[in-house]
């Protein structure tokens, strides 16, 4: 429902487990008030007191062993790109997406780079072929064809980091054409 990921969705999950303290006042208020049995009541406190005594531990636990899990996996090397593809797209987002829809569409053979692996993943789920990595990265560029393609499509979502991938395509690869998304008038012209 809140599209949250990776292992903010553990911290989330573990933030909800804990009853707090709140918790004892109102099952003492309803045993109080005939709500509920005294037996009922001694057993909701119990469960109560283990969620505040075993809350602290699973953050420990989620600290000490699911966070490095998905920093591992954030953090892993580039995927190997084969080369010898026309357009190079770097980023998979909406934009990038449309984009390579379309080109594949028209049988022209592309290599789709994002820096979120879970991204990567979706896409290829549904045989998108795409590659982990940084676009901004020269030495990704260069692994990605750079030197053979014919185009790039700059369709990443931080406008600082297309301005400066434009310029180092302009000044490393002059014969590639560039395709990239502008967010607003100002940004267009940084990108010209």
């Amino acid at each position: 429902i809140f599209k949250i990921k990776g292992v903010t969705r553990w911290l989330f999950a573990l933030s909800l487990a804990q009853a707090g303290e709140f918790g004892f006042v109102l099952i003492n208020y309803s045993f109080q008030n005939n709500v509920l049995p005294a037996e009922l009541s001694q057993k909701l406190q119990l469960v109560v007191a283990l969620s505040m005594f075993l809350t602290p531990l699973l953050f420990i636990f989620l600290e000490k062993y699911i966070t490095p899990k998905f920093q591992q996996e954030l953090n892993k090397e580039a995927d190997d790109i084969p080369t010898g593809d026309n357009i190079i797209i770097a980023g998979i987002g909406r934009f990038g997406q449309v984009i390579n829809r379309f080109l594949v569409s028209n049988d022209v053979k592309t290599v789709v780079l994002d820096h979120e692996a879970t991204q990567i993943e979706n896409m290829r789920k549904i045989n998108i072929k795409s590659f982990f990595g940084d676009a901004t990265r020269p030495e990704l560029l260069h692994s990605a064809g750079a030197e053979s393609a014919s185009m790039i499509v700059i369709a990443i979502d931080d406008k600082e980091a297309s301005v400066e991938l434009t310029k180092y395509i302009k000044l490393i690869y002059p014969h590639l054409k560039i395709l990239a998304r502008a967010f607003d008038r100002g940004h267009s012209y940084q990108l010209r």
